[in-house]
C-alpha cells in the first residue's frame, strides 16, 4: 500500500519524478553497506562470530533485494507504475532497517562500550541518512527510522543507568525528529518537482505558441502578399476600365458628331421635301419625306440617349440647377405627348399639388425624366387605357413625381431587366413597340444624379407605377417665393 502526500496523489506527473528521483542514486544503499561491514569488523573481536555472521548475513540478504531492486526499477516509469515501485521502496527501507535494530541483540549480549558506541553512532547515522533521502514516500520514512530507534530505546531502557536512559530519549526524539525533518523535506520536493512540471508544461505551451505564432506570421505574410498582388491587379484593372471608359468616351463623341452632322442634315432635307418648301412634290415623295424625318428624330434620340448615359457613367455630366416649379415642367411634358397619347388612344390625367416647394434642379433633365416615363407609359399601355401622372410631397419632405398606367406590367424579374441599359422586357406588347432600352435606365441614372431614388410597383396585367423621389434638401422654397 502506498502512502504518499497530497502533492503526489493529486498529480501523477509528478509522482513519477518523485519515483525516478528516489530510485536514482546508490549512495544511501552504499553507505549503509559500507556502515554495516565497518561494523561487523569492530562487533567481530567483541561478540561471539556465530552472532556477528548471523548478523552479517541479515545485512547482505536486506541489502542484496535493495541493489536488484534498484536495478529492476525503469528509468522514468509511467504514472500508474509509479504506485508500486514506491510500495517496493517502502518494504525494501524496511528491510534493512531491521538489521540495524537487530543490532538491539548485540547490546544485550554484553557488546563492549566501544562496540555499543559504534552501534549508536552507525544507527543515528542511518537515521539522519533516511530523513535526507530524496523524496521518499512517508511510509518509507517511517519504515527506516523506527525499527532501528524502537529496538535501540528499549534496550537502552532495559540496560538501565543514566548514561543508557539518556540514549533511550535522544534516540527517540532523534526518531521523532527525523520524521518531521523528512515529512517537510519531501513535501519540499515534491512542491519543487510540481514547479518544475509546470514550469516544463509552460514552456512547452510557450514554445507552442512561438511556433503557431511563426505560423501565423508566415500566413500573415502570405496573405499580405496575396493582397498587394490583388491591390496591384484591381488598380491595373481599374485603369484599364479607365481608359476604356475614356475611349468609349471620346469614341461615343466623335461618333456623336460624325453621326448628328449628316443626320441633321437628312432631317432637315426630310422636313423642306414634306412642307413642299420649294414646290409641289408627288404625295408618295411626301410621305417617304415624312418617315425619314421621323426616323431621323427617332435616331437622334437614340444617339442623345446614349451619349447621356456615357457621360453619367464617366461622371462627366453636370447638373445646370435652378429653382423650379416641377408641376410646370411636368405640364409641358403632358402637352408635348398629348397627340402621341391620343394616336394611340390613351387618355392621360393629372394630378398636380398646387403647393409644392420650389424643386433645385436641372430643368433639361427633369424634363428628359418625365418624358421618358410618360412616353414608356403611353407605349406600353393599349389603346382605350389611361395613363396619370401626379405630384405631391414624400414622408420625408421630398417631392415626387409618380406616373401610373394601365398598361402590360411586369414582374418583378422583369423590372430588373427593364433597369438594365439595352435589355428590354420580352412580352407580345413590348416586341410591337420600338426602343434601345434605355428610357428606363436613363431615367433612373439621372434621378439618381439628384441624389433622389426611382422605384417600380408593376403587376403583369395591372399595370405599372413609377415613382421618383427626390430628396428633402431639395425642397428650397414655396411656389410664393418664386415671385420675390
Amino acid at each position: 500500500m502506498v502512502f504518499i502526500t497530497q502533492e503526489l496523489r493529486g498529480n501523477p506527473g509528478v509522482r513519477s519524478d518523485a519515483t525516478e528521483l528516489l530510485y536514482d542514486g546508490l549512495w544511501p544503499l552504499t553507505a549503509s553497506a559500507v556502515a554495516a561491514l565497518l561494523t561487523a569488523v569492530v562487533l567481530w573481536f567483541d561478540l561471539p562470530a556465530l552472532l556477528v555472521l548471523a548478523w552479517v548475513a541479515l545485512v547482505t540478504l536486506s541489502h542484496g533485494a535493495g541493489f536488484a531492486l534498484l536495478r529492476a526499477q525503469p528509468r522514468a516509469p509511467g504514472p500508474e507504475a509509479s504506485g508500486p515501485w514506491l510500495s517496493r521502496f517502502t518494504l525494501t527501507a524496511l528491510a534493512i532497517a531491521i538489521p540495524w535494530g537487530a543490532l538491539a541483540i548485540a547490546i544485550a549480549a554484553g557488546a563492549s562500550n566501544a562496540s555499543q558506541t559504534v552501534i549508536y553512532t552507525s544507527a543515528l547515522a542511518m537515521m539522519a541518512g533516511a530523513a535526507l533521502m530524496p523524496c521518499p514516500p512517508l511510509r518509507g520514512i517511517e519504515a527506516a527510522v523506527w525499527p532501528v530507534a524502537a529496538p535501540l530505546a528499549v534496550v537502552s531502557w532495559w540496560a538501565g543507568g543514566v548514561p543508557h536512559l539518556a540514549l533511550m530519549a535522544l534516540f527517540l526524539l532523534f526518531a521523532a525528529g527525523s520524521s518531521v525533518a523528512g515529512r517537510r523535506l519531501h513535501r519540499s520536493i515534491a512542491q519543487a518537482l510540481a514547479f518544475r512540471r509546470e514550469r516544463d508544461r509552460l514552456a512547452a505551451e510557450l514554445q507552442a505558441s512561438h511556433s503557431r505564432l511563426a505560423t501565423a506570421n508566415t500566413e500573415l505574410a502570405l496573405a499580405n502578399h496575396r493582397l498587394e498582388t490583388a491591390n496591384r491587379e484591381v488598380v491595373r484593372a481599374r485603369a484599364e476600365v479607365e481608359t476604356a471608359s475614356r475611349v468609349k468616351s471620346e469614341f461615343l463623341a466623335n461618333m456623336s458628331h460624325e453621326l448628328r452632322t449628316p443626320l441633321s442634315a437628312i432631317i432637315g432635307f426630310a422636313e423642306v421635301i414634306a412642307l413642299e418648301t420649294f414646290g409641289p412634290t408627288a404625295p408618295r415623295y411626301r410621305e417617304y419625306a415624312s418617315d425619314i424625318h421621323g426616323s431621323g428624330r427617332h435616331l437622334l434620340q437614340v444617339i442623345n440617349d446614349v451619349l447621356d448615359l456615357s457621360k453619367v457613367e464617366a461622371g462627366q455630366m453636370l447638373l445646370h440647377e435652378a429653382r423650379l416649379d416641377p408641376a410646370l415642367v411636368m405640364q409641358g411634358c403632358v402637352r408635348l405627348l398629348k397627340p402621341r397619347a391620343a394616336k394611340s388612344n390613351v387618355r392621360i390625367y393629372t394630378a398636380f399639388d398646387a403647393q409644392l416647394p420650389v424643386l433645385l434642379a436641372d430643368e433639361a433633365r427633369l424634363r428628359q425624366i418625365g418624358l421618358n416615363l410618360l412616353s414608356n407609359a403611353i407605349k406600353f399601355t393599349k389603346a382605350g387605357g389611361r395613363v396619370s401622372i401626379a405630384t405631391g410631397l414624400d414622408r420625408e419632405g421630398g417631392i415626387s413625381i409618380a406616373v401610373t398606367d394601365t398598361g402590360i406590367g411586369m414582374s418583378a424579374d422583369e423590372i430588373a431587366i427593364a433597369l438594365e441599359p439595352f435589355q428590354q422586357v420580352m412580352s407580345s406588347q413590348s416586341r410591337t413597340n420600338e426602343g434601345t432600352g434605355l428610357g428606363l435606365p436613363l431615367t433612373k441614372t439621372l434621378v439618381e444624379l439628384h441624389g433622389g431614388r426611382l422605384d417600380i410597383a408593376s403587376a403583369p396585367g395591372r399595370g405599372t407605377t413609377v415613382t421618383v423621389a427626390f430628396p428633402a434638401s431639395r425642397s428650397v422654397a414655396q411656389l410664393a417665393e418664386l415671385a420675390v
